[in-house]
């Protein structure tokens, strides 16, 4: 099955995509890589807090032994090209509360954007706006990750084919006028994060 992104759905319904955007939201992102750019993740107690909150790790059910590998694998990642397949590895040895291993690759995108925000951030919205199913949990590790890989791959390849193209121009005008104050602070593949997770998440209702 192809995986496509809807974009004249997504232009049609920019006014209300865009509109459900919190302006909150993007003073937080803009916070936290103001806070990765100048300090260590490993050593700044407030960028740990806020990234926490932010990305909702604190309501994923991960042990405190997770959250501190996966600030020094952020801080490690710095200034090279993060390697999403061994972070899902290294996490997934780590326990959660309930005692199992989860993949959480999720969580592994949002690690590589903050160390280069270019790169698109996977989660359920996006996923669900694609048509693409997650692999099952019966399937082996290395399955799962091969399979999210492949859709991240190809996700990663078609933001910059819309950003080229133009075809979602529309919803970007709409986000900018939107938030005038973030036109420069947020690059355009932030906006098209922002805009697809929206829109999943309008489609639930």
């Amino acid at each position: 099955m192809a995986w496509k992104l809807d974009t004249k759905e997504i232009n049609d319904y920019s006014s209300e995509i865009v509109g459900n955007i919190q302006e909150e939201s993007l003073s937080v992102y803009c916070f936290i890589h103001d806070q990765w750019n100048g300090s260590s993740a490993v050593e700044n107690k407030l960028f740990q807090f806020v990234f926490r909150s932010f990305y909702r790790l604190d309501n994923a059910g991960l042990t405190d032994e997770f959250k501190q590998k996966y600030f020094e694998l952020l801080e490690a990642a710095r200034n090279q090209k993060p390697n999403i397949k061994d972070i899902c590895k290294t996490l997934y040895d780590i326990e959660n509360r309930k005692g199992s291993k989860s993949l959480q690759f999720s969580f592994a995108t949002k690690l590589a954007n903050t160390v280069n925000p270019t790169l698109p951030i996977y989660d359920s919205e996006v996923a669900k706006m694609y048509g693409y199913k997650p692999p099952l949990p019966y399937k082996s590790l290395d399955q799962r990750i091969e399979s999210l890989l492949k859709f991240y791959e190809h996700l990663a390849a078609d933001y910059a084919k819309i950003l080229s193209n133009g075809s979602l121009e529309e919803t970007l005008k709409a986000f900018d006028n939107r938030f005038p104050s973030y036109q420069d602070k947020v690059d355009n593949n932030k906006k098209l994060d922002f805009v697809v997770w929206s829109a999943g998440k309008l489609r639930e209702k």
